[in-house]
């Protein structure tokens, strides 16, 4: 009895998993077309190459895909980020700190999109 309640729990958080992924997503994609056109085109470029990524059927080909955000100078935020994705490293510049992320995935990239005080979203070329 006690198995079958706990496999009906997980189905049933496995369904609401489901919308609030595509929540997240659906909200992600409005916030990157009210961003200038710049901006757009640094978020998609990105969101191609992990796409890309994804595509490749050779493990030994797939590569990371460092990306960088930018948030204001807070240490709530900071720490709402870090959460969000654990391998980020920060860097405190006079005015904001420059996230920068190991390996972007759609989810990361969506979830950094859906946080409205992230900024210049892209793909970090220097890592």
């Amino acid at each position: 009895m006690k198995v079958i309640l706990h496999v009906l729990l997980l189905l049933a958080m496995t369904g609401c998993l489901a919308p609030a992924k595509l929540s997240m997503e659906t909200n992600a994609l409005k916030r990157i077309k009210s961003l200038d056109e710049s901006s757009q085109n640094e978020i998609n470029s990105l969101l191609a190459m992990i796409e890309e990524q994804m595509a490749m059927t050779d493990p030994g080909a797939k590569r990371y895909i460092p990306y960088e955000f930018r948030i204001a100078i807070d240490a709530k935020m900071k720490r709402r980020v870090h959460r969000m994705d654990p391998s980020l490293s920060f860097t405190r510049r006079k005015e904001y700190y420059l996230c920068i992320g190991e390996n972007a995935t759609k989810e990361r990239v969506y979830q950094a999109v859906n946080l409205l005080y992230t900024y210049r979203i892209r793909f970090c070329p220097y890592e």
